[in-house]
């Protein structure tokens, strides 16, 4: 069993890692996340609103600004929504 568990933790370790690199945080709503820098703002990058939205910023995006789309403040590139995130989408907490 303690083979088995760790054998996950390694694998569990190195995807926790990759997404590390690609996840920025959490921002308070969608102006913060607009108003991050270019440079602090890598292609693919994962990021959240406290308002419930979870976003990726695509580099290569010019798509209209709306619901499921997001124009940053200064440079080029778009936060586009993932699947259940955007402007307006609801946290709801399991218990």
């Amino acid at each position: 069993m303690a083979t088995a568990s760790k054998g996950v933790l390694k694998l569990g370790g190195k995807s926790a890692r990759m997404l590390s690199h690609r996840f920025l945080g959490v921002y308070a709503n969608d102006a913060a996340l607009k108003a991050i820098a270019y440079a602090d703002r890598p292609d693919n990058s994962i990021a959240m609103t406290e308002t419930g939205g979870l976003w990726r910023f695509d580099k290569d995006s010019s798509a209209a600004a709306g619901p499921s789309v997001l124009v940053p403040t200064a440079g080029d590139g778009r936060w586009v929504a993932t699947a259940g995130g955007g402007s307006g989408a609801t946290v709801k907490s399991v218990t």
